[in-house]
């Protein structure tokens, strides 16, 4: 009976031991599982980020597109208004140059109506007065 009694007490020494690490290490699996589960979250959390981003990345170049293909047609419209401005301005520019054309002339002619005003008043001069203004 001794040697019962000796073993014995060992045992139940040692039960206690080997109950506590078995709990602890219960508990330690639940923090990892929790900590396991919240990076589970973020990660999930993350890759919405992700998505939602990519997402708008392409409603964005798809926007663009849009956006560029107007553009490409506003610069083709614009092209052509100032193709149109260029002939406008051409044909100003003629009408301009036959305007001054008909200036000089009308100035040319006033100029020759004048000097011939004055040579008709010269000339009456004389004859009215004798060589007086001559």
């Amino acid at each position: 009976t001794a040697t019962a009694t000796a073993t014995a007490t060992p045992q139940t020494t040692a039960a206690p031991v080997v109950i506590a690490p078995a709990v602890s290490v219960g508990v330690e699996m639940r923090l990892r599982i929790a900590e396991a589960e919240d990076m589970l979250k973020t990660l999930e959390a993350d890759i919405k980020k992700a998505e939602d981003k990519e997402k708008a990345n392409v409603e964005y170049h798809a926007q663009v597109k849009v956006d560029l293909e107007r553009w490409k047609k506003d610069i083709k419209d614009l092209d052509e208004i100032k193709s149109a401005l260029e002939i406008d301005i051409g044909a100003a520019e003629v009408r301009f140059e036959e305007v001054n054309l008909k200036i000089e002339e009308s100035v040319k002619k006033v100029e020759k109506a004048e000097k011939e005003l004055e040579a008709l008043g010269a000339r009456r001069l004389v004859v009215e007065g004798g060589n007086k203004d001559v």
